[in-house]
């Protein structure tokens, strides 16, 4: 836990390192980021609304837009990679 203001800018100047920042460019593809930017894109733009698709005339009823979610869910579990080590396991 950061003590104040400039222990908190050494955390970050920590984390965005030329080194980190490389390894995140080589974890995630372009193709990986563009379902978050269209689901972001498309929360702010309905931030609004009840909900983020109400706006699209074609998912208004509710179980199109539950298959969505549904669909989504699945997709999260099918793409979610193999198991990782826990990263706290010495705390």
């Amino acid at each position: 836990r950061a003590t104040g203001i400039p222990s908190t800018v050494g955390y970050f100047r920590a984390m965005l390192t030329p080194e980190t920042l490389t390894a995140a460019y080589k974890l995630f593809t372009h193709w990986e980021l563009l379902p978050v930017a269209m689901m972001l894109a498309v929360e702010w733009l309905n931030r609004g609304k009840e909900h983020g698709l109400e706006r699209i005339p074609m998912i208004r009823p509710a179980f199109v837009r539950y298959l969505l979610y549904a669909l989504a869910f699945l997709a999260i579990l099918f793409f979610k990679g193999g198991a990782t080590q826990f990263i706290y396991f010495q705390f």
